[in-house]
């Protein structure tokens, strides 16, 4: 029988685990003793120092620049290696600082100081101070890729007289603006590669992180070496990181990453797919031996059905309606041995911000009464595509999809599109339906530029608000959720949205998606990495990890 090792869950559970997994960074990343070999005893339970980990990521990126480049889970965990990010989510839910030390905001939330930590370097050798900030702030602020995400910023100053404090001044109360730092454009980049022409800017990364960017081949693997000046200490005061050299392997293919696990080719892997997460989650599961589970206990991907509300048949409500009321979630999630819990909308039971949305039960007659009412005013058969990834699992689900909207007499086209052409047609509005995951992020803000109706462009331009769709009810309540100062006035807002969508459906919700991070014996600590202050940290993040506390046996 596999061994589960589950990483420290949000809130819930928190004190009964607390206790196993101290501020000394001696424990593995089950949260208690180190294992290997399949428990022998003489696998030490203190970290050791040396040797090398080969790591399987599920894609790759078109570059290392944060401003232009395009990061999914795979290429974030790459880039924890050599960057540090400002901040990061705790296990409590709450952005943690990390790079940076602190967070000061004016009472009206309007401007924030953000405060360095002294005498931190980039690897070669400029200084991460206020100006360094400044300047990956401004380029944030002006890129086409992460723009949306700070509207509201209308000046970023180092402050006078002081080179640690960084004052960022909004046209609009944000309460939670640290939340915008948590993703990509967190990232911070040495002076050096910002100021670089753009290929070789994407090819050449420098930060501050614990390794060492060392050589690149897209798509076959890239090397990263020990930073021996890394600013960041265990609690014992040796200084991180433990491993000599980090390679990665982009493998898109699940089966092909999962043999090369099992091999012993790949040491680490990450997943989201829903067959192997549910081979690996459910009881029934019957997995190596010697690979074990570090699970996403974070507010993770939603797989969603999201409906383009602004062409196609799908702009008439009726028929969303009648697709609401025919898809059976359940079902659905009993495909994959129920280890899937259902949602209702972008964040799980367990998080502050949930709030029952009013999401319907299944009733096929209603549905069918609806999807007759639409084609009195608009006779003739209804044809829908539907949009999946290139995949097995895509194709799969579609298949599932489509065998559930069929009983409505609806002619659904199932369309297997590869990743590249997927975004574009998302982004550009040119489908009816597709299946994705998204939404990750412990604060809703965080998806602001996602769900406000100030991204909706006319059909066919780009849009971040991917079903194209928000009213004036969802966009107050978004604005009011961003200026509340109190968790119990925005909880209220974000209840306005969930009900909204579930009322006017531009995403049919399915499930809280799972990422699982899978890895042999010999690898150590993958959950062990504090903050400086000692804060836990979520452990994985969108299916990213920090390699930073990891170690291995067996050189």
């Amino acid at each position: 029988m596999r061994r589960r090792i589950v990483a420290i869950a949000l809130a819930v559970g928190l004190t009964a685990t607390a206790g196993a997994c101290s501020s000394s960074p001696s424990t593995s990343a089950d949260g208690g003793q180190a294992e290997g070999g399949g428990g022998d005893a003489a696998v030490p339970t203190k970290p050791q120092a040396g040797g090398s980990l080969v790591f399987g990521t599920q894609g790759e990126t078109t570059g290392w620049m944060p401003m232009t480049d395009r990061w999914g889970p795979g290429p974030i965990t790459v880039a924890k290696t050599f960057f540090d990010p400002m901040v990061t989510w705790g296990t409590d839910g709450e952005v943690k600082p990390f790079l940076v030390k602190a967070f000061e905001p004016s009472e009206d939330f309007t401007q924030w100081d953000i405060l360095l930590r002294p005498d931190l370097t980039f690897h070669n050798g400029e200084k991460v101070d206020a100006h360094s900030i400044v300047y990956n702030l401004q380029k944030y602020r002006t890129s086409a890729l992460t723009t949306f995400a700070f509207q509201p910023v209308v000046d970023i100053q180092k402050v006078e007289g002081d080179d640690l404090r960084v004052r960022v001044t909004l046209d609009q109360s944000w309460a939670s603006f640290p939340a915008a730092l948590t993703g990509q454009a967190g990232f911070v980049v040495a002076p050096e590669q910002l100021n670089a022409e753009p290929a070789q800017a994407s090819m050449r990364p420098i930060g501050s992180g614990p390794f060492e960017f060392t050589s690149w081949e897209p798509d076959k693997d890239l090397v990263a070496n020990r930073y021996d000046d890394y600013w960041m200490s265990d609690a014992d005061g040796n200084r991180y990181p433990y491993l000599d050299e980090v390679t990665f392997v982009p493998t898109p293919d699940e089966a092909s990453r999962m043999q090369a696990l099992q091999s012993g080719d790949l040491d680490v892997v990450q997943t989201n797919s829903p067959g192997t997460v549910a081979a690996y989650l459910a009881e029934s599961g019957d997995t190596p031996e010697d690979i074990n589970v570090l699970e996403d206990n974070s507010e993770s991907d939603e797989l969603n059905v999201t409906l383009n509300t602004q062409s196609g048949p799908l702009a008439d409500e009726r028929l969303r309606k009648a697709l609401q009321l025919v898809t059976d979630r359940q079902a659905l999630v009993d495909n994959f041995d129920g280890v899937f819990p259902i949602a209702d909308g972008p964040m799980s039971e367990s998080s502050q911000w949930w709030s029952d949305a009013g999401w319907p039960e299944p009733n096929l007659e209603e549905a069918k009464a609806l999807v007759a009412e639409y084609q009195a005013d608009n006779p003739g058969p209804i044809a829908l595509n539907l949009m999946v990834l290139a995949s097995p699992d895509g194709l799969q689900f579609g298949q599932l999809v489509e065998q559930q909207w069929s009983q409505l007499g609806i002619d659904v086209e199932i369309q297997s599109v590869e990743e590249t052409q997927f975004s574009n047609r998302m982004l550009g509005g040119d489908f009816d339906a597709l299946v994705t995951q998204f939404w990750n992020g412990a604060d809703p803000d965080a998806n602001y530029h996602f769900w406000t109706g100030d991204n909706i462009g006319s059909a066919g331009s780009i849009t971040l608000n991917f079903p194209r769709w928000s009213n004036d009810e969802v966009d107050a309540a978004l604005n009011k959720a961003r200026e509340a100062g109190t968790e119990q006035e925005r909880k209220d807002a974000y209840a306005t949205v969930w009900q909204q969508w579930a009322e006017h459906v531009p995403y049919l919700w399915i499930y809280h998606a799972k990422w699982l991070i899978l890895y042999r014996d010999r690898v150590h600590g993958l959950s062990d990495l504090r903050t400086p202050e000692g804060a836990e940290i979520e452990p994985v993040q969108w299916g990213s990890v920090f390699l930073t506390a990891t170690w291995v046996t067996g050189g």
